[in-house]
């Protein structure tokens, strides 16, 4: 049946099998989650088809016992079964083990001369594969995790079986052959400094521009109408949400509350919040200070919410530093709208940050709070000075989809 799947769906030169490492619990309908577009393998083989005209499919574990297989808008996906389906293991470290998927992966690439495109290079999955196709070029994908630094000590691997596995990686990125795209410059200065021999591009991940246009003053008044908001008040946006974590400290979802009245005692403006992604637990005590509320919204009404807004902010923690400038802080720029966030220290190009938005300091104590809020405050009083709108086909060349494909044509052409 697979080899049915892919000689339907695969006819090209370079085929790619984009993979990640973890399962998906994201309850839609109890649908698979693809099918919303959800899932950074999922987004790349689709850009990489439709723009690229690679041949691509992905492959993830799946809490199942048996492999399955999906076509979704032209893309070919494998569901691996997971070796420990036990519901009550609550290890997620060990709970998303698949060595059939790695078998499968081994399998494309030595006798379906599939190129492995490997997404978060650091887990457990991953370290499997890798160690399987050492005499295989590869591409590996960094997603924001940090350099297993603070864990020197032989015998903490035994405690912390991630970071031992972290240090198993190093090992292996040494010999790896082909190239690693890389979400930070500290990200690429870290793999310098262990002798990684692959070549290394720092680029981030990638949004649809074409489908994210500026919203004029008329369509956002039209919006907000729909949903309610004061035509006169200042709105602000924030995505907070992380995978397979109720409550995201490294977003500042736990910080929310002490921004939003922060605000209120700074601002002498009417003043509306959107916040995305808070988890359950935290919606009804956000929801009963006046924050909107939502622990998971539809890509299409997140999209709505956030046009309506006037300025978007991310509370980002130290923990995140890694993962680069955060893909939701881009669709934001993409429609025109100012930012504050720390993350924005990773745009490419210094210059143009004044103009698009603030960079307040990472968020690790009260003082930087403190700052935040200030930064937060400042940017609502002075929103006209920005200019995101006339910076648009700068922030298209670094994150459209067109530009990700363009690097990863160059990378195929190194391996």
């Amino acid at each position: 049946m697979m080899n049915m799947l892919i000689d339907h769906c695969l006819t090209g030169d370079v085929k790619i099998a984009s993979v990640l490492h973890h399962s998906m619990h994201i309850q839609l309908d109890k649908e698979i989650p693809e099918i919303w577009g959800i899932g950074w393998h999922f987004k790349t083989a689709k850009a990489l088809r439709d723009i690229g005209r690679f041949d691509a499919l992905c492959i993830r574990p799946h809490r199942s016992r048996y492999f399955r297989y999906r076509v979704i808008h032209g893309i070919p996906l494998v569901l691996a079964p997971i070796s420990f389906p036990s519901k009550t293991l609550n290890d997620m470290f060990i709970r998303d083990l698949s060595i059939l998927m790695a078998n499968l992966v081994k399998r494309l690439v030595s006798k379906e001369g599939f190129i492995p495109y490997v997404h978060g290079y650091r887990a457990l999955n991953s370290a499997i594969i890798l160690s399987n196709l050492k005499e295989y070029p590869m591409i590996l994908q960094h997603h924001g995790s940090p350099p297993p630094n603070n864990f020197k000590s032989s015998f903490l691997p035994i405690y912390y079986p991630e970071k031992g596995v972290r240090f198993i990686v190093e090992h292996l990125l040494k010999k790896v052959r082909g190239v690693i795209f890389v979400l930070t410059e500290f990200e690429r200065d870290y793999l310098l400094s262990l002798g990684v021999e692959a070549y290394i591009i720092r680029r981030d991940m990638a949004i649809d521009f074409k489908k994210l246009t500026v919203v004029d003053e008329e369509e956002k008044k039209i919006i907000r109408a729909h949903y309610g908001f004061p035509p006169d008040s200042i709105l602000l946006f924030t995505y907070v949400g992380e995978p397979k974590r109720e409550i995201s400290v490294l977003k500042g979802a736990h910080l929310i509350t002490k921004i939003y009245n922060g605000i209120l005692n700074r601002v002498n403006r009417r003043i509306n919040m959107v916040a995305v992604g808070v988890g359950k637990s935290l919606v009804p005590l956000l929801r009963s200070i006046g924050v909107h509320a939502y622990p998971y919204l539809p890509h299409n009404e997140y999209l709505s919410l956030l046009k309506a807004s006037d300025l978007y902010f991310l509370p980002a923690t130290r923990q995140i530093f890694y993962g680069g400038i955060a893909m939701a802080l881009v669709e934001a720029l993409a429609l025109g709208k100012p930012v504050v966030s720390p993350t924005l220290i990773h745009y490419p190009e210094k210059k143009i940050i004044p103009h698009i938005g603030i960079t307040p300091p990472y968020m690790d104590s009260e003082a930087s709070l403190n700052k935040f809020v200030d930064a937060l405050s400042y940017a609502i009083e002075n929103i006209s000075l920005f200019k995101v709108e006339r910076y648009r086909d700068n922030i298209a060349r670094y994150y459209s989809w067109e530009s990700f494909v363009r690097d990863f044509a160059m990378a195929v052409n190194r391996l």
